[in-house]
């Protein structure tokens, strides 16, 4: 079990890495453009994971993406604060139990590869961004050349004076560091 601080720094980790992840969505999926709404959003569905989790939650990978999970909350969220907004409070979702529970039809398993692909994207440049703290600065470089930049690992090897092998040592070092990261926080 994790020590008290170990789950603050777990926790701290998710926020750094979700956090822009949901602020990302609502502006682009659930066009809300105004930052302080989308704060608000972006506050109030962490504060409902926050809360499950310390309900006991654990993300089961078999009953579905943790990615809708996080959108199905986030989404029903930004609904609420609309009709807040358009003073229409009968209509508010309630509580984050009835949150998480709220399904769409098109919320479903279909959900398309692109996002997918773009959800996964957007996780992996926040995991950066933790990781880049944790690891010296030519292993970050050519984690970010080969894995976020897409440039192939001979070419860093030899734009940066290296044996290939040293770059698959550092980009799987680097993976490593993420799976790990991802781990602890989930």
């Amino acid at each position: 079990m994790k020590s008290e601080n170990g789950r603050d720094e777990a926790w701290a980790e998710f926020v750094r890495i979700y956090a822009p992840v949901l602020d990302d969505w609502l502006h682009s999926k659930f066009s809300i453009h105004d930052r302080h709404q989308r704060e608000d959003v972006v506050q109030d569905t962490l504060l409902v994971i926050h809360e499950q989790m310390m309900d006991g939650f654990r993300y089961d990978p078999g009953k579905g993406l943790f990615r809708g999970f996080l959108k199905v909350i986030c989404r029903n969220l930004a609904l609420n604060q609309n009709r807040k907004k358009k003073r229409r409070p009968e209509q508010s979702v309630g509580s984050g139990e009835e949150v998480s529970a709220t399904v769409d039809d098109d919320m479903d398993d279909e959900i398309e590869e692109e996002e997918i692909i773009e959800f996964r994207n957007m996780v992996l440049a926040r995991a950066a961004v933790v990781i880049q703290a944790r690891c010296n600065a030519q292993t970050y470089e050519i984690f970010r050349l080969c894995v976020l930049e897409g440039i192939p690992r001979h070419d860093v090897a030899r734009q940066l004076g290296i044996k290939v092998v040293t770059v698959h040592e550092a980009v799987a070092r680097i993976k490593k560091q993420i799976l790990d990261l991802m781990r602890g926080i989930l």
